[in-house]
């Protein structure tokens, strides 16, 4: 189910909302897994299978580890990690395996091929699995207590708000709260509106709204654009690559901390905290700074559970780096069964060793240049830096091949003749000078289109220390009360509707 559709919006929210507070606690648990499995079903039921084998092993697995001392506890711990990885292999991987199998045969000229599975990968499955696993790796570790209540463990797992793409829990944090009564009580729901002046509930709803807004109203705009030369990129010039490229940029982090956005309002109106995924994402100064603002409970979950057992940064620098690469490596695996993911991983690898191998001779410039008596300007121009490469390799990930990522790369130097050109030529001809006269789009559309992608830059870079709700819940009521109408209007008004899924179900 979508959280952009009609569905979830006009029936599946309200209804479960208003169940689960009219049950008593003791049942809350029952009406959240119902409807967690029916949210999850709306796709392909016979899926709820995968799920359940994967809760069954981990919620046995934990209690085993629990009980077991040794060798036996590791054992353990092991065969549940391949149990998970398996089924994600046979799943997500088998296909990009036997092809590229096939296509090695051919190339050294063995007339060999192996049959292609054609299964349609669970949707959030790479989610599911990485979230159970870390379940089983801290009971192993005595930071959680293995859970004994296998109705608590399902709904842990398959909790509807974060049940196709995050953000990925541990289990110390979500297993307590999912136990514990909400923060808003059920007398406070039945008081009509008053209730709505509860801060999880408002907090909640508006959360929600700014989500649908970043997805509605600016990613599925900017998609317009993207998706077609994206789709073809050798039908148009270096300059509209570009603005593609930069569009897409915005879109991603719309599209999936819009949907971190509703995911988590839809969580705190019954009273459930999720972990923040982004921080004011495009204003980091390094790509290390960067991966601690994007896609926070995935890089942390690689931090924790891969890069750090590998020995992290307290290794000589040679082992760091191969670390790093492994790490991202895998996380461009994890993305998606495809070389162009891959490449967008260990060039993100690249960028951090490359960083800093050359600190010392950027250290200089900024010395040189007096850059640490201007610590705006300094910043600024740090941003802009890792933004720039940051767009550079969302081109690998958005690109269908590394051919067209390639094709897409050697093009973009032409776009500045091609800018030089447009600011010499007439205005009326802007479109055709930069390849997009072809795309349906009205000029108007992309005006709305370049001051979105721009505030939402500009937007960003102020989220770091306060939220936006958290920040709108300290102003007057008609501050408010004007932002939710605002939200509302531009969500009916501007949103693009045509049912777009979020860019990372299929992860």
């Amino acid at each position: 189910m979508l959280f952009n559709s009609a569905l979830f919006l006009l029936l599946f929210f309200p209804v479960v909302t208003l169940l689960y507070y009219l049950v008593p606690q003791p049942a809350r648990w029952r009406v959240l897994l119902v409807a967690s499995c029916y949210f999850y079903a709306v796709g392909i039921p016979a899926y709820l299978l995968v799920l359940a084998a994967v809760i069954v092993i981990d919620f046995t697995a934990g209690i085993l580890i629990e009980q077991s001392t040794g060798t036996k506890r590791k054992a353990i711990l092991a065969a549940s990690l391949a149990s998970n990885l398996l089924l994600l292999g046979v799943f997500k991987y088998a296909d990009f395996l036997s092809g590229n199998l096939t296509a090695l045969a051919a190339l050294i000229g063995w007339n060999y091929s192996l049959a292609t599975l054609g299964w349609l990968l669970p949707i959030g499955l790479s989610f599911h699995t990485f979230q159970s696993m870390a379940y089983t790796i801290e009971v192993y570790r005595g930071a959680q207590r293995a859970e004994r209540h296998f109705g608590y463990f399902a709904l842990y797992v398959l909790f509807y708000p974060q049940l196709v793409a995050g953000p990925i829990e541990r289990p110390q944090h979500l297993l307590p709260q999912l136990h514990r009564p909400p923060l808003l009580s059920a007398r406070g729901l039945r008081g009509g509106l008053a209730g709505l002046a509860e801060p999880c509930i408002m907090s909640g709803l508006q959360l929600m709204l700014l989500g649908l807004f970043k997805k509605l109203v600016i990613a599925d705009r900017l998609a317009l654009a993207v998706d077609p030369i994206y789709s073809d990129p050798h039908l148009y010039p270096g300059a509209a690559l570009l603005i593609a490229t930069g569009f897409f940029a915005i879109q991603i982090y719309c599209d999936f901390s819009g949907y971190t956005h509703i995911a988590r309002g839809a969580a705190m109106t019954m009273g459930v905290d999720l972990a923040h995924n982004f921080k004011a994402t495009y204003g980091a100064r390094s790509i290390g700074d960067f991966w601690r603002r994007w896609h926070i409970s995935l890089s942390s979950w690689f931090r924790d559970y891969v890069y750090v057992p590998l020995g992290g940064n307290r290794v000589s620098a040679a082992k760091w780096a191969r670390n790093v690469l492994i790490t991202f490596f895998l996380s461009g695996l994890w993305h998606g069964a495809s070389w162009t993911f891959i490449a967008w991983g260990v060039l993100h690898g690249c960028y951090l060793i490359a960083g800093r191998a050359t600190s010392g001779i950027r250290a200089s410039i900024v010395t040189a240049l007096r850059l640490q008596t201007m610590p705006r300007l300094h910043g600024a121009m740090q941003s802009l830096i890792v933004l720039a490469l940051v767009t550079f390799a969302w081109i690998f990930f958005r690109a269908e091949s590394l051919a067209d990522a390639w094709f897409i790369v050697t093009s973009i130097p032409a776009a500045g003749a091609q800018v030089l050109g447009l600011l010499r030529g007439a205005p009326e001809g802007v479109m055709v000078r930069l390849g997009l006269a072809g795309l349906p789009i009205a000029k108007h559309e992309w005006a709305l289109m370049f001051v979105l992608a721009i505030g939402v830059v500009a937007f960003d870079q102020r989220r770091w220390h306060a939220p936006f709700v958290f920040e709108l819940a300290l102003r007057p009521a008609w501050v408010r009360v004007s932002a939710a109408y605002a939200l509302i209007f531009s969500v009916l008004f501007l949103g693009v509707y045509r049912t777009a899924t979020f860019i990372y179900f299929q992860f």
